[in-house]
C-alpha cells in the first residue's frame, strides 16, 4: 500500500521591517540592550509571523556593549564579567594573564564566589577599551571618510586633525577608566540599560543594516 506524500508549502518572504526599538535579549549579555533602527525582522506575507530577525555585526556589537558596560562606574558581576571577557574574544587563561591573576582566581570572580580587585578590575576596563578601539579599524575609517568628503589623501592637514581628535578621545576615556571610583554598593532594583544605534546611520536603514561591517555606537535611550 503505497503512502500518499504530503507538500508542505514553503513561506513565502514578502517584506521585511526595521524595528524601531529592539532589546537584544539574546545577545548575552547580564543587562538590558536596546538597539534603534538598526534590527530587520523578516516577515511571513501569508501568515504576517515574523520569519527570523537580523542584527548587522554582532561581534561589533558586543565589544560595544562591552565597552559602554566598562564606562559604567558599577561594579562588574561574574556575569558581566565573563560577558565582557567574551565579548573582547580573550580566553579566561589570556585574560587572567593579563590581570596578573590566577586563572583559578578569575573563575571563581566569574561564577560570582570572588571580586576582581579594583585595581584589576580597571585595568581590565583599560584593556576593554584598547581592544575595542584598534588603531587598524580606525585608519579604515579614516579612508572612507576622505573619501566621502571628496578630500584627497594628500591633505594631510585634514588626516592629522582627525587622528589628533582621536588620539584625544581615546586619552580621555582612558582616563576616566582609570579615575574612577567602582562602585561597590548599589540598589540591585536599579536594572542597567544601555541603548545603541548604528553609526552614520544612512538615509535608508534596511540598506545599510545589511552591512556586516556595521559601525555600532552607544545612542540615548529613546
Amino acid at each position: 500500500m503505497s503512502k500518499r506524500l504530503t507538500t508542505v508549502k514553503a513561506p513565502t518572504i514578502d517584506s521585511y521591517q526595521i524595528v524601531e526599538r529592539y532589546e537584544a535579549a539574546h545577545l548575552g549579555a547580564p543587562f538590558k540592550v536596546i538597539l534603534h533602527n538598526a534590527v530587520r525582522q523578516y516577515i511571513d506575507a501569508d501568515t504576517g509571523k515574523v520569519l527570523r530577525t537580523q542584527i548587522p555585526n554582532l561581534s561589533g556589537l558586543r565589544k560595544e556593549v562591552a565597552l559602554s558596560r566598562c564606562l559604567d562606574p558599577r561594579k562588574l558581576n561574574g556575569l558581566e564579567l565573563k560577558f565582557v571577557r567574551k565579548a573582547i574574544g580573550l580566553k579566561a587563561v589570556e585574560l587572567s594573564s593579563l590581570l596578573d591573576i590566577t586563572p583559578e582566581h578569575l573563575s571563581r570572580c566569574e561564577g560570582g564566589d570572588r571580586l576582581l580587585s579594583g585595581a584589576a578590575e580597571k585595568l581590565l576596563r583599560v584593556i576593554v577599551l584598547k581592544r575595542t578601539h584598534i588603531l587598524a579599524d580606525f585608519v579604515s575609517e579614516i579612508l572612507d571618510d576622505l573619501k566621502e568628503r571628496d578630500v584627497q589623501v594628500g591633505n594631510i592637514e585634514n588626516i592629522q586633525s582627525t587622528l589628533t581628535t582621536y588620539r584625544d578621545c581615546i586619552a580621555d576615556l582612558e582616563s576616566k577608566v582609570l579615575k574612577m571610583d567602582i562602585e561597590a554598593a548599589f540598589d540591585p532594583n536599579d536594572i542597567l540599560e544601555f541603548s545603541f544605534r548604528i553609526k552614520d546611520l544612512k538615509k535608508n536603514p534596511a540598506t545599510s543594516t545589511q552591512e556586516d561591517d556595521a559601525k555600532w555606537q552607544m545612542a540615548e535611550a529613546a
